[in-house]
Formats: structure tokens, C-alpha cells, sequence
């Protein structure tokens, strides 16, 4: 390929379109997704390409146990977004996180299979990536694909978590408003708060609130965030029924009023450095591994191999010492 090559909807000269998704533009969108994933190299010539353009689309998180129902959750709140807003409603881009291949390393893409009705409304995109053993459960890939829908005219950008539990947190530290997903009386509540999930989320979900309990779970939940230390933004609790589309407005609601504090309180403006660190912290830690990995293909690692199955040294030796190796520090003895 040669110039970089920017979506339709940010080229310099032209107008925004009304829907950045149809024709031409979502077939562009996908495929600048797809090298940015594949190459932190062409990642950086796409990013630097449309960063003039970014800052505009509101970024809201999904995350909770396995189970819970984020997928069904997400693609009612897309469908929703779409009523809303001016000139045909809001265009949502959906990163939904899968768990990677053991085999590929790429994603499952059963979020995308799930959400059949909002893949065929030509306002909603969306976009499986794999996890890739990120550290914290959201790959740097995903960070330039916010980037990329943004500046192709998003209005709203959604990434769902894997949903493994205690690695979820870095969520918050991607987007501007993040949402916890539990369901009633199921032990979620606990394995959340032993995650750390109840202390980031800005909204609290009560999925399938048609189940009994959930007015109980919803009260619980609200007694706990009335007691704990928060600033001027107090979580709120929303009941929901997903399969039905049950609440689910008053969830858009409830990400709108938080969009507008973080505006009027100068909150976004923090968040917005966090996100950026967090961008940055991402690409560090995937160059610093694959230059590891270049370095261990070109060590021999066998008769450490040996010496730690016979019990002669532990792992944590063997390690140290493959990484001075790596480092080109480890001397010879004499």
C-alpha cells in the first residue's frame, strides 16, 4: 500500500457525512482497523493520519462477570443510540474484546454473531478484536481503533471487556464513562467487588431485572454507593432487562448525564490524561515484548530447561538469568 490512506469522512476539504458507516466508508473503516491491529508500525502512520480529527465521540466501557449479558445489553444501548440525536440519529461504533485463539491468536467473533440486529443497521459498526493476552484485558489495538472511529465521525464508541473477572479494571482507564454489568442475586456483586469492578464503575447495571431479586440486589447496590467515597458523581444503579429492551433508555440516559458532569465539572479533561498514559503504557508494553521474544528465539535456553526439571535450579533463577542474557549483560564466566 502506499500513502497513508484516510476514511472518506476525515478527509481534509470534505464535509462530515451524515452516516460514516455506509458504502464505501465502512469497508475503508474496517480495513484501516485491520492494519492498525496487525502493525503497530502502520498503526502509527494511521493514528498520526486522522488525530486531527479525534476528540469528539463519547467512549463508554462494558464490563462485568461472564454471563451477565453485555453483548444483548450493548447492542439494545446501540439500537437505542441510534434514536437518538439529530439528523437520523447517533452512529455507534462496538469494539467487542474476545478471548484470543490458542492456535491464531485472533478473536472467537461470537459478540459480533450475537448482535445480528445491530450488524444490519448500517449506522452500528462493529468490530471483534482478540484480547491477545493484553495485561489488562484491553490490547493496544483497540485504543487505535477508538482513535480511527473517532475521526471517521462516530458520535459513540463502545468496548465491551472479555468479562474474566479480575483483569476488567483497566477498562476504565480506556474510556470516558464505564458500566458494570451484574445480575441479580447470583454472587456477581461479591466476585465485582473482589475485581475492583464496583470502584470504577460510573453506572451499575442490574441485568435481567425480570429475574427475582432484583429489586433487592438494586436496593443493596445502592446502599453500598451511598456510604462509599466518591466526588461529585455518585454511580447510579439502573435496572435493566436486555432481551426485552427494558430500562435500556433510561440507561442511555444515564450515560448522557454523566457525559455532561464530566463536561461541566472539568472531569473529562483528567480523563482524557489518563486515557492518553494508558495509550502510551499499551504500546510500551507491546514493543517490550515482542523485542523479548526476538531476543529469546536467538538464546539457548535447553540445558536450563534440563537443569530446572532436575531440580538443580528454580524457575526464578532460570528466568533472571535468560533476561540478562536478553539484555546482553550476561558475561561469561572466567
Amino acid at each position: 500500500m502506499g500513502a497513508t490512506e484516510t476514511p472518506a469522512a476525515v478527509r481534509p476539504g470534505r464535509k462530515k457525512k451524515r452516516n460514516p458507516f455506509e458504502g464505501k466508508g465502512r469497508a475503508r473503516l474496517a480495513r484501516l482497523i485491520s492494519e492498525a491491529e496487525n502493525s503497530s508500525d502502520r498503526a502509527r502512520e494511521i493514528v498520526n493520519s486522522v488525530l486531527h480529527r479525534t476528540g469528539r465521540a463519547h467512549v463508554i466501557g462494558v464490563t462485568g462477570p461472564p454471563g451477565c449479558g453485555k453483548s444483548t445489553l450493548i447492542e439494545r444501548l446501540a439500537l437505542q443510540l441510534r434514536k437518538e440525536g439529530s439528523g437520523g440519529g447517533k452512529t455507534v461504533g462496538i469494539i467487542a474484546i474476545d478471548p484470543s485463539s490458542a492456535s491464531s491468536g485472533g478473536a472467537f467473533m461470537g459478540n459480533r454473531v450475537r448482535m445480528r440486529e445491530a450488524s444490519r443497521d448500517r449506522g452500528i459498526f462493529i468490530r471483534s478484536m482478540a484480547s491477545r493476552a493484553s495485561p489488562g484485558g484491553i490490547p493496544r489495538a483497540a485504543c487505535d481503533a477508538i482513535k480511527i472511529m473517532d475521526a471517521a465521525g462516530a458520535d459513540c464508541i463502545i468496548i465491551e471487556t472479555v468479562g474474566a473477572g479480575q483483569t476488567q479494571t483497566d477498562i476504565s482507564r480506556t474510556v470516558h464513562t464505564t458500566v458494570v454489568v451484574v445480575q441479580p442475586e447470583s454472587g456477581d456483586i461479591i466476585q465485582a467487588m473482589k475485581a475492583g469492578l464496583m470502584e470504577i464503575g460510573d453506572i451499575i447495571v442490574v441485568n435481567k431485572s425480570d429475574l427475582a431479586g432484583a429489586d433487592r440486589t438494586a436496593t443493596s447496590l445502592r446502599h453500598m454507593l451511598e456510604t462509599g467515597h466518591y466526588g461529585s458523581w455518585v454511580p447510579r444503579v439502573v435496572k435493566v432487562t436486555a432481551t426485552s429492551g427494558k430500562g435500556v433508555a433510561e440507561l442511555a440516559r444515564s450515560i448522557e448525564e454523566h457525559r455532561r458532569h464530566l463536561e461541566a465539572s472539568g472531569e473529562l479533561a483528567q480523563r482524557e490524561r489518563t486515557m492518553a498514559l494508558n495509550e502510551v503504557e499499551k504500546i510500551i508494553e507491546e514493543e517490550m515484548r515482542k523485542e523479548l521474544a526476538r531476543k529469546m528465539e536467538k538464546i539457548k535456553v535447553q540445558k536450563d530447561i534440563e537443569s530446572m526439571v532436575a531440580r538443580k535450579v528454580s524457575s526464578h533463577d532460570v528466568a533472571k538469568k535468560l533476561m540478562m542474557r536478553a539484555a546482553g549483560k550476561c558475561r561469561k564466566k572466567r
